[in-house]
């Protein structure tokens, strides 16, 4: 990549101002300029592709709109189940909380695992059968599809979490609809920074895209042997610490919507106490007695 400066001029310019201005200064007729060279910087190799640079926006951008339907519309169909109390009727009939929940999430993640694996297969595909032109060419197949799956499992979460603080469906979708485009942002941060915006699974998205755009650039490109590197030598920010994050997303958003579905139940069911996490009969279950009576 030639960079402006050295067709500009102003190299030039400088050299001979600062040349005259020494001059000037040394005050002596048989003083000689040293002779000027220049070497820039090193740096790690990498390929300037100007469609990378389009990628890094657009492609997190593409993934977050993908992603608004599937989303409103998980939080819409758990509000309508608990709307119409069919909730309360299958726990009536001895259904547990956690199978139920269960339930929603496998039939979710089946939902999204086909899109994503659509998804990856045309970030991997060869377009053209004469060239080896493809929207990713260097990261792993894999390890893209890991990536998305840890997004899509965030996702699925998330719209659990919602859904459980409110009781009617439209509130619940709207609410839904603002959440998810608040979450995506764009910034240059430190590490701890970064990894607390991560607690926005959009966010981490993001990160995660730009990370892989900016690994295309270099020979290598993201695979499993620099899981753990920083693509640049000046960030110590990985593509580990975005799935670590995911991860912990997930996690995060399951325990807010159990925790808030068991002490805000809404219009039906009994409420549990706000410490009932710190109590014995939480873990250990509640004590039955088995003594036998006589009449």
């Amino acid at each position: 990549m030639i960079l402006g400066y050295f067709d500009e001029g102003f190299l030039t310019l400088q050299y001979y101002i600062s040349r005259e201005f020494i001059k000037y200064h040394v005050d002596n007729d048989s003083f000689q300029m040293p002779t000027l060279t220049m070497q820039r910087f090193p740096y790690p190799a990498w390929t300037y592709d100007p469609l990378l640079l389009a990628l890094r926006g657009f492609l997190s951008l593409m993934f977050m709109l993908s992603f608004v339907y599937p989303c409103i519309n998980t939080v819409k169909v758990i509000t309508t189940e608990k709307e119409k109390q069919l909730k309360e009727a299958m726990k009536i009939m001895g259904l547990p909380n956690w199978l139920h929940w269960t339930a929603w999430f496998i039939k979710f993640f089946i939902m999204l695992l086909i899109s994503i694996m659509l998804m990856s297969i045309l970030l991997k595909v060869r377009w053209f059968p004469d060239s080896d032109f493809s929207v990713l060419n260097l990261v792993d197949p894999f390890l893209l599809f890991v990536f998305l799956v840890c997004y899509a499992c965030a996702i699925i979460t998330f719209c659990f979490a919602i859904s459980v603080f409110f009781s009617k469906a439209n509130v619940a979708t709207t609410i839904a609809g603002f959440a998810w485009f608040l979450s995506i942002q764009y910034s240059t941060l430190s590490l701890a920074e970064k990894m607390l915006i991560c607690l926005a699974w959009n966010s981490a998205m993001a990160f995660g895209f730009q990370m892989i755009i900016m690994w295309e650039g270099t020979p290598d490109g993201l695979v499993w042997s620099n899981f753990f590197s920083s693509v640049t030598p000046d960030d110590s920010f990985t593509m580990a610490h975005v799935i670590l994050m995911l991860i912990i997303d997930t996690f995060l958003y399951l325990i807010v919507a159990l925790y808030v579905e068991a002490v805000f139940p809404g219009d039906y069911g009994v409420p549990k106490r706000w410490y009932f996490p710190f109590t014995k009969s939480f873990w250990c279950g509640n004590t039955k007695n088995t003594g036998k009576y006589t009449e």
